[in-house]
């Protein structure tokens, strides 16, 4: 079992935030006015994650993996990208609320 956690942050807002697959001990909060989300989630073989929208083009993901930032561990879109470092920044198009 693995510990992951920890923070996704906009500029705008993030709504519609729901969990896939979480245990009773895992957990997420929206805060700040729902411009930054926290989460803590125990990880097997099983996916466990978080959908969500935002109504801007840039989010911040902070992510660690038993309290290690790991970019060979993210796995980034169709192609699995890893990204260069963490935190890091993803664009997109922007979801109405």
């Amino acid at each position: 079992m693995h510990t992951i956690n920890g923070t996704i942050t906009t500029n705008g807002t993030l709504f519609k935030v729901h969990s896939k697959l979480f245990e009773s001990t895992d957990k997420f909060d929206v805060l700040d006015n729902g411009t930054k989300v926290t989460f803590s989630a125990k990880v097997g073989n099983d996916f466990d994650g978080l959908s969500f929208k935002s109504s801007a083009e840039k989010i911040t993901f902070d992510l660690y993996l038993d309290d290690t930032h790991n970019t060979n561990l993210v796995f980034i879109g169709n192609n699995a990208t890893h990204p260069g470092s963490i935190p890091f920044d993803l664009t997109g198009k922007v979801a109405e609320p």
